[in-house]
C-alpha cells in the first residue's frame, strides 16, 4: 500500500472516509440521546420542535430538532449545532427506528441511496 493515496487505500480496504465516520457517529449519538439510551439526556443541547407545530404543517419528521442560533464559530461547530441540519434531513423511516442496529442499517442504506 506504500505510495497509494488515502482514497485508494480506503477503496482497497473497503472503508468509509473519516468525515463519513464522524457524521455517522454524530447521528448515532443523537439517536441515543433522543431515545433515552444514554445516561445523559439531550437537555439543552438538542431541542425537539414542539409537537403541535409538527401537526400544523412544519415539514420534517416526528423527531425534528430545533435549529439554535450560533453567532461565534466555536458555537457553530459544536455538537448541538452541527448535527441539527444533518438529522433534520433524514427521513421518518430512519429516525423512527426502534433499535440502534436498525437505525444504523437504515442510515447507511439511506446515505448510499442518496449518494447515487
Amino acid at each position: 500500500m506504500k505510495g497509494m493515496t488515502y482514497e485508494e487505500k480506503l477503496r482497497k480496504l473497503k472503508l468509509p472516509t473519516l468525515s463519513y465516520r464522524r457524521i455517522r457517529g454524530d447521528m448515532i449519538e443523537v439517536y441515543n440521546m433522543l431515545n433515552g439510551k444514554l445516561k445523559k439526556k439531550a437537555g439543552n443541547l438538542l431541542k425537539l420542535w414542539p409537537e403541535h407545530s409538527l401537526r400544523t404543517g412544519t415539514r420534517g419528521t416526528s423527531k425534528k430538532l430545533f435549529t439554535q442560533r450560533a453567532r461565534l464559530d466555536v458555537r457553530k461547530h459544536s455538537f448541538g449545532v452541527r448535527v441539527v441540519q444533518v438529522w433534520n434531513s433524514l427521513p421518518e423511516k430512519v429516525v423512527s427506528a426502534n433499535l440502534l442496529n436498525s437505525f444504523k442499517n437504515r442510515l447507511d442504506s439511506y446515505w448510499i441511496m442518496s449518494s447515487r
